[in-house]
């Protein structure tokens, strides 16, 4: 109901294998639950460890299967405890039990790969020592696309790259570590860059998705095919990368066309057409807007209120769905007793269905489906 998920390369994950996933960060605990969506069997993420201060949310976060991983910020002995989790790690891969990480170490509110941090890669080796470097461990990159990270209905695409054996770099590691590390962190983010849209300068981020966008848009023919929309995206998004960094000039000139409205314009008809098809959609979405809040307005506005206070906003994405995976079944359960007293069960269920239907046909700040 939340995101509308289409998932690709699940072959790509292989089976009885010790394995780590390592996916881009841009959508808060949304990106976990996206991994753990993907995969077919239980993931276990590391999770840095100030979010584990408070007592009760730790008990929340081990329950969910986080497990903290320390930094030279958090202000405690790093190689004593990041040694204990490493330990348990290597024991969980030992099992073929499956880790999750996001190895940018932080997300980032664009489509943005970051420099990944060495954890994911140290992490991996140290595994491996501690089990005389017999662990079979293999990477799965992991590519998340959100169309949009807050807006409930927006689509999610979830691609799971070719495998990198962490075996292959065994030789070079128990020469030189560091250049062992290095090699696989480089191999690492090449892997997961593939599986994204990667803009690579942030000042012109919306220069460069605006065009990549607008062209999917004219260029297209079948528009919600979300895996070849996002193709086509990434494919003229690191055009504009490789232009700006190879060519500055004819960067500009086509960014300067763009915003002047002068890039391939469409014919007059086609904008007419499309001006009433969009005047019809926001009348429809405004009819079942009512209808949904009518049904469902309580728990809608009880998580606007809470991440509506929200610092850092993309967690709102994470906030909203947590609030909901609550708020939705009490709000449906007192739906259906006040209707089950006031008229009878049977009206009670006819309520809570429409109430669910219109949910997960509709919902606020979304594209009518």
């Amino acid at each position: 109901m939340f995101y509308r998920v289409r998932i690709s390369g699940t072959d790509n994950i292989p089976k009885n294998k010790p394995l780590i996933f390592a996916a881009n960060h841009q959508n808060a605990l949304m990106d976990a639950l996206a991994i753990l969506f993907g995969s077919s069997k239980p993931v276990y993420f590391l999770a840095r460890a100030d979010i584990f201060r408070n007592k009760t949310i730790a008990r929340i976060l081990t329950y969910l299967r986080l497990m903290p991983v320390y930094r030279p910020r958090d202000g405690v002995d790093i190689s004593g405890k990041n040694s204990e989790v490493f330990s348990e790690v290597a024991q969980m891969l030992a099992n073929n039990e499956a880790i999750g990480i996001m190895p940018e170490g932080a997300h980032t509110h664009f489509k943005h790969l970051q420099p990944l941090k060495k954890g994911i890669c140290r992490m991996a080796f140290e595994a491996a020592e501690l089990k005389d470097f017999e662990l079979d461990t293999i990477i799965v990159p992991v590519g998340l696309d959100f169309s949009d990270y807050h807006k409930h209905g927006s689509r999610l695409l979830i691609m799971f790259g070719n495998p990198v054996k962490v075996a292959d770099y065994y030789a070079l590691y128990k020469e030189t570590p560091n250049k062992a590390v290095a090699h696989l962190r480089d191999d690492l983010s090449k892997a997961i860059r593939a599986l994204m849209i990667d803009v690579r300068d942030e000042n012109e981020y919306s220069f460069i998705m605006g065009y990549a966008e607008s062209e999917a848009d004219r260029l297209l023919i079948k528009k919600n095919d979300a895996f070849r929309r996002f193709s086509f995206i990434k494919k003229e998004a690191d055009k504009l990368n490789q232009l700006e960094k190879d060519n500055p000039e004819e960067f500009n000139r086509i960014k300067q066309e763009y915003y002047a409205g002068t890039v391939k314009p469409i014919d007059h008809k086609s904008i007419r057409k499309a001006k009433r098809e969009k005047a019809f959609n926001r009348l429809t979405c405004f009819l079942l807007s009512i209808m949904f809040m009518v049904f469902n307005f309580p728990p809608v506005l009880l998580a606007r209120y809470i991440t509506g206070k929200l610092k850092d906003k993309q967690f709102v994405g994470s906030i909203t769905y947590g609030i909901y995976l609550v708020a939705f079944p009490v709000w449906y359960l007192l739906l259906f007793i006040t209707a089950a007293l006031l008229w009878s069960a049977v009206a009670g269920l006819i309520i809570i269905m429409l109430a669910f239907k219109l949910a997960d046909s509709y919902l606020p700040d979304s594209e009518c489906r």
